[in-house]
């Protein structure tokens, strides 16, 4: 609603919290160590969140990514 704003980039900021297998934090920086890079955004109709790596990590970074999903 007009005038009402900000609940989907809170959200956003969230799924960089911990779960049981990442502490708070560390996910940005497993995918710097692995050579990648991530970050996320929030428009007016999407949030989006998204990791570049070599395609060797895509298998870690996907169980991460999974994991933080499922598990905050």
């Amino acid at each position: 609603n007009p005038g009402k704003s900000g609940i989907a980039h809170f959200l956003e900021h969230l799924m960089f919290k911990a779960t049981e297998k990442i502490p708070s934090g560390e996910f940005s920086k497993i995918v710097s160590r692995l050579g990648g890079q991530d970050n996320a955004f929030t428009g007016h109709d999407a949030t989006a969140y998204f990791q570049r790596v070599s395609k060797d990590r895509l298998a870690q970074v996907m169980t991460m990514e999974a994991d933080r999903m499922v598990n905050l």
